[in-house]
């Protein structure tokens, strides 16, 4: 073995007559290669309707289900809540969004208005589809439509191959609409168990020891960190201290080491919502598992366009 010097580079003259710039630049080469390769079997990230497909259709309804469904989504992102009878009902807040709900012929109601104060056939009397959300102007109204069950979602996706990524909306602990987690969990668990969607959610929560009774029901369903705005200092210790498969990261939050480092310790990573365009190219680059937006119809398109379809 010896060392030639030429044009400032110093190369290794390996016994075999290959230089040793010649085996790092094949390595170079290779590894390219392989992130080509790795790129053509990739299918993109998954499409994950936030609340549906808000930005078509009235969130959290079946309509913006449906909608979500036929643009190509492959997750419906929703949130779900207590009623006073210990009903699961599909809304994003504690309360009924009275910007975008009212009852045909009467008064709006003095707000707040939780959801855990009232029963199911209270909650049902809302139309929350005859009002247009102002942040999406292409939204389309679907007059009449209403606050539906965690059930009534589960049938009307049963057809699909979608997934169902499911929040549990809870309280805090001195709030009066308080629900003991355990009890959240266990009615969930039932209703998951009933429709037989165990293979086909994903439970998310705020609320971790909601996540930690699901788990205690059935380990074999799938849970997903949500983290704060603010980056915790280790996503995997507490992914694995709670059994969970996911990790939600806000998409102005997470960096491209941290989805290998992510992988490297068997999490999926799905990016928080964005309806950006420029944001979704970012993602998409990193390889992140899953996006969450308002325009799974848009994001579809996009992931076509690039061949990821």
């Amino acid at each position: 073995m010896k060392n030639l010097r030429q044009r400032g580079r110093l190369y290794t003259i390996l016994p075999n007559g290959n230089s040793g710039f010649d085996m790092r630049f094949s390595r170079v080469i290779l590894l390219a290669a392989c992130s080509l390769s790795c790129w053509a079997q990739w299918r993109g990230p998954l499409v994950v309707g936030h609340r549906g497909a808000r930005a078509a259709r009235p969130e959290n309804t079946i309509a913006a289900f449906r909608h979500a469904l036929a643009a190509g989504a492959d997750v419906l992102e929703l949130d779900v809540v207590l009623t006073k009878d210990d009903r699961l009902v599909v809304n994003h807040d504690l309360t009924i969004p009275l910007d975008l709900c009212f009852i045909p012929g009467e008064a709006a109601p003095d707000p707040p208005l939780f959801v855990r104060n009232l029963t199911l056939a209270e909650v049902k009397r809302f139309d929350c589809g005859s009002r247009r959300n102002k942040a999406f102007p292409n939204q389309v109204t679907v007059p009449g439509e209403r606050i539906p069950t965690l059930e009534e979602v589960f049938e009307a996706v049963a057809g699909s191959r979608a997934d169902l990524m499911i929040e549990t909306k809870m309280a805090q602990d001195a709030s009066p609409v308080f629900v003991q987690p355990g009890h959240f969990a266990r009615l969930l668990h039932g209703a998951i168990a009933r429709a037989g969607m165990a293979e086909r959610v994903i439970i998310q929560s705020f609320d971790y020891r909601t996540l930690a009774e699901i788990h205690k029901l059935d380990p074999k369903i799938r849970l997903c960190l949500l983290n704060p705005r603010k980056r915790l200092d280790d996503y995997v210790a507490p992914a694995r201290a709670l059994g969970a498969t996911h990790q939600l990261i806000n998409y102005t939050i997470i960096q491209p080491e941290d989805v290998p480092r992510l992988h490297a310790a068997g999490l999926k990573i799905f990016s928080g919502t964005t309806d950006d365009r420029e944001v979704w190219k970012r993602l998409i680059g990193m390889q992140v598992d899953g996006i969450l937006t308002d325009d799974p119809g848009g994001l579809v398109e996009m992931l076509k366009s690039m061949g990821l379809r």
